[in-house]
């Protein structure tokens, strides 16, 4: 869903400004210009992958001309600050504007915290429209075209039907955004791409490991040659042992990428001694195949 009123006048934003005593940031005049208040409604599709960085973003989107006014929570810190508070999460939290910095913030109550969104408002708007798409389709369109032009374009371009030809980054937005059966039902990855793919995928990995097990998915489903000896180096690598609930994860994946006796082995050999019936019932399930495990 979006909604987008007229966008606001010079006389407006002078109002704004005067009551403030402020001047607005330029990036935020622009975007008040193209509408006074906007409203974005999205939900995630199946198996879209965020980045943690901006996990905080929820699923709605505002700015209202009339609402924006300076940041009072009581926090300290903040006192010294010039913080402009601009929307409402879906949670009911503060979306502020840090006037000095130009960077994106939202206030948690329960942790009377500012938690960093991102680097600027064109990166908020970017990383919010791009990575969590909109569900507009489903109720109609209102109001300003330049805007909803300036939504549908990162949309577009990450949702846009792959080429003939697409390259490994194309390949992995699309089966991040729409499954890996998808992807392979159009025939991809193809024997040539499956490796580009694979290493498209560790850097993703390597760069934010909280996507481990999205990621590590797609290494199956996607690049199934790759996959037995990543799986294996699972048990060799201490890389990533500080993701939370990695014994499990790689467990899963062991049971999911290899074969169930040889799986076993693995798993079977570093279940702890005191581990209790729970534990070691939790790691046999991941491969899946009851005769084996008893």
């Amino acid at each position: 869903m979006l909604v987008i009123d007229e966008g606001a006048t010079d006389t407006q934003l002078a109002e704004v400004e005067q009551r403030l005593d402020i001047s607005l940031p330029d990036d935020l005049k622009e975007i008040l210009k193209l509408s006074k208040k906007i409203y974005w409604y999205w939900t995630l599709f199946g198996k879209t992958i965020i980045p943690s960085d901006f996990e905080q973003i929820k699923g709605t989107f505002s700015i209202n001309l009339e609402e924006i006014e300076f940041f009072t929570a009581p926090l300290v810190k903040i006192k010294v600050r010039r913080l402009l508070k601009i929307a409402k999460s879906i949670d009911g939290e503060d979306i502020i504007y840090d006037l000095k910095e130009g960077s994106i913030y939202c206030f948690n109550y329960y942790h009377n915290q500012l938690f960093q969104m991102a680097s600027s408002l064109e990166a908020y708007l970017e990383i919010t429209i791009q990575n969590k798409g909109l569900a507009m389709w489903n109720y109609g369109l209102i109001g300003n075209k330049e805007l909803k032009e300036c939504a549908f374009k990162f949309i577009r371009e990450f949702l846009e039907p792959l080429v003939s030809d697409p390259d490994a980054v194309e390949i992995v937005n699309y089966a991040c955004i729409h499954g890996a059966k998808e992807i392979i039902s159009k025939g991809l990855p193809n024997e040539e791409d499956v490796g580009r793919v694979f290493t498209e995928i560790m850097h993703r990995l390597d760069a934010d490991l909280n996507h481990f097990k999205g990621y590590n998915d797609l290494i199956i489903e996607l690049c199934p040659a790759y996959a037995k000896k990543w799986i294996i180096s699972l048990w060799v690598s201490k890389k990533y042992e500080k993701i939370a609930d990695f014994i499990y994860l790689r467990a899963y994946f062991t049971g999911k990428a290899l074969p169930a006796k040889e799986a076993l082995k693995l798993i079977s050999e570093t279940i702890p001694d005191r581990a209790s019936g729970k534990d070691v019932y939790r790691l046999l399930s991941t491969i899946g195949d009851s005769a084996i495990i008893d």
